[in-house]
């Protein structure tokens, strides 16, 4: 995921930083006295970046870099034609912090982005969303919070994690498409700990490390295993499958369960154990051709955790919803 985050500052002497200075020496001859334009070195409002001025970021801090050398363009954008990707990047398979890989977009269209009301959505070379096909987006991607955005680029409209969700701290962030990214924030419980709001098809990609142990299941053969606890709410009425498509264990022993077993009875967040306990299920896992019928407007809670045999008991998970 794309964060306009501060870093350690660094400054590196680049060609495009030398390009930034000839511009700046021919700029001073003209009439704008405001001496805010790209090409004077200077990082201002708008500008990702401008000459040598990074802004202190580096190649990790602007796409899914695990090193190499960011640069600026003539333009005042990012030049991360020096970064290095990541060595998942690229296999089609989202992973990490991915936003997308190669065809694969996670379902995810211009629209979605929410600045964006049509157009072509791509990946790029980074896995982060590459909307110069989408249309309609109007400034997103100037600096400045407009009509209709959430964000842009380090302009987070005075907002803080503890005001878009149930977040106790942590760093907000901005999408490329000027809506908020809550990845960095600290969910202020651990149950639910995310809500992945209304939607009739979605995918969430989640990680159990580090989490702590929410709910057995004598069934599931759940037991000290760290959980996830998810609060999902149907937008219409219908069925809904609800499938595991990625899964940390290397013998599938991890999955999620959305009923308890025999009653037909969906959890809901009053299932949540106190803090510093338990919730014991008779849980029945979640599977591929296996609908769930919902009402409109009913939330439930999905748990996502791995059974004592699973290797290993925690790590990154996929899950998938549809409406039939």
């Amino acid at each position: 995921m794309t964060r306009w985050t501060h870093g350690k500052s660094r400054h590196i002497l680049t060609p495009i930083a030398l390009i930034g200075t000839a511009a700046l020496l021919l700029g001073a001859c003209g009439d704008d006295d405001s001496g805010e334009y790209c090409g004077n070195g200077q990082l201002e409002t708008g500008e990702a970046c401008d000459g040598a001025d990074l802004g202190g970021l580096d190649c990790t801090d602007v796409g899914n870099y695990t090193g190499g050398i960011l640069g600026c363009t003539s333009q005042c954008t990012f030049d991360t034609g020096m970064c290095t990707a990541s060595l998942d990047c690229g296999n089609g398979t989202l992973e990490g912090t991915e936003d997308c890989d190669g065809a694969n977009l996670n379902g995810q269209t211009c629209a979605d982005l929410g600045a964006f009301t049509g157009g072509t959505l791509a990946c790029a070379g980074d896995c982060t969303f590459d909307t110069g096909g989408c249309t309609g987006g109007g400034d997103c991607g100037n600096g400045t919070v407009d009509a209709g955005e959430d964000c842009d680029g380090a302009d987070l409209d005075g907002q803080t994690c503890a005001d878009v969700g149930n977040f106790s701290g942590g760093d907000l962030a901005c999408y490329l498409g000027c809506t908020f990214d809550t990845t960095g924030c600290t969910a202020a419980s651990d149950c639910p700990r995310h809500d992945l709001g209304s939607e009739t098809s979605l995918t969430y990609n989640g990680d159990t490390t580090g989490l702590p142990n929410l709910v057995t299941s004598p069934r599931l053969e759940w037991q000290d295993a760290p959980d996830d606890a998810l609060l999902f709410t149907a937008p219409v009425a219908g069925d809904y499958e609800i499938v595991t498509t990625a899964e940390p264990s290397s013998n599938q022993g991890c999955g999620a369960s959305v009923w308890n077993y025999g009653t037909d009875t969906y959890y809901d967040a009053s299932w949540c154990p106190a803090p510093g306990s338990t919730t014991e299920i008779d849980g029945g896992f979640t599977s591929a051709g296996y609908p769930y019928t919902f009402a409109q407007g009913e939330t439930v809670l999905i748990w996502f955790s791995c059974s004592y045999w699973a290797t290993p008991l925690y790590g990154p998970y996929e899950i998938t919803i549809n409406l039939q």
